[in-house]
């Protein structure tokens, strides 16, 4: 069996010729030393008193220019240091829901803001600040919502390259969009979600639809570009169960995974969904949407594997 035979093989739960192998993503630090090379998104790089000065006055446009290609490499670093390991599968990401916003922020095109930092190796990582979205007028005021039709097109250029360069070589598991209830999450704000979803049913209804949108179209475009295993992100839990109980979530977001994973079987494909915390309780609701399968089991949760 060759990598993407076999990940196929496990999913379905056919017999393998061995264990099939998978590698999430790897920190920056362990890449660096995977394949010998310095990381181009060195710290000193974005966290510097010059690129603050640049970024604090025309970040916003500068992300094609300095953040973009960036990210492509990195990311296609990943793959290949999960190569070099030899892992079955690794997961790629294409990243353009990032915008560099000023000197010590980065934004999420679908509405939240993120501390620059430095990740302990020397490389610019981000972390979660809050939302961008603290009222209706927020979410209808904001600006940088992708082109759907320019994300897929971009998104399908750089799987077709990692497809070519390394899909001999190891199973591609294709990310670009995250999921519909972590976005509007980090939008939101862990207080005021609940509230939004009570009394501003109209907005949720439309975010949820252009979210959905953009997954099906960037999951797509990974298709025509060679990627057989979809894999999409939707963090559900705490560490001691899920955020919402499991019939409002299916309520909100069930028909559009639905329609998602049902467009990917239809194409012969398989998908998967990460969802951190312990989703015990939502693993039948995620085997109803038509998810072939789930990624992490968190070890400091309580998720029960075997939960009947």
């Amino acid at each position: 069996m060759d990598p993407t035979e076999r990940v196929i093989a496990a999913i379905d739960g056919r017999e393998t010729d061995r264990v099939a192998t998978f590698s999430y993503y790897l920190d920056y630090g362990p890449v660096q030393q995977v394949i010998g090379k310095s990381m181009i998104g060195k710290s000193f790089f974005m966290m510097n008193p010059v690129t603050g000065f640049i970024l604090d006055r025309w970040g916003k446009s500068l992300s094609g220019i300095m953040l973009y290609p960036l990210l492509d490499i990195m990311m296609g670093q990943n793959v290949q240091a999960a190569v070099r390991l030899g892992f079955d599968s690794v997961v790629g990401l294409f990243e353009r829901m990032l915008m560099l916003w000023d000197g010590k922020t980065m934004a999420r095109v679908t509405g939240s803001f993120y501390d620059i930092v430095d990740d302990g190796h020397g490389n610019s990582w981000y972390m979660y600040r809050g939302p961008a979205f603290k009222t209706k007028a927020d979410y209808e005021a904001w600006a940088h919502f992708p082109d759907l039709d320019d994300l897929a097109h971009e998104t399908h250029g750089f799987f077709k390259g990692l497809v070519k360069k390394y899909g001999d070589q190891i199973c591609i598991l294709g990310q670009s969009a995250f999921g519909i209830h972590e976005t509007m999450l980090w939008s939101f704000g862990f207080e005021r979600m609940p509230v939004f979803i009570r009394k501003e049913p109209e907005m949720i209804r439309r975010f949820t639809a252009y979210l959905e949108a953009l997954i099906m179209r960037t999951n797509m475009a990974m298709m025509d570009a060679g990627i057989k295993v979809i894999f999409d992100g939707d963090d559900m839990a705490f560490k001691t169960g899920p955020m919402m109980n499991p019939k409002l979530a299916d309520e909100l977001f069930g028909p559009s995974y639905r329609r998602i994973t049902k467009a990917v079987h239809d194409r012969g494909g398989r998908i998967l969904l990460h969802s951190c915390g312990d989703n015990t309780k939502m693993f039948d609701t995620f085997i109803e949407w038509g998810f072939d399968g789930g990624h992490a089991y968190e070890n400091t949760s309580n998720v029960d594997i075997y939960y009947d």
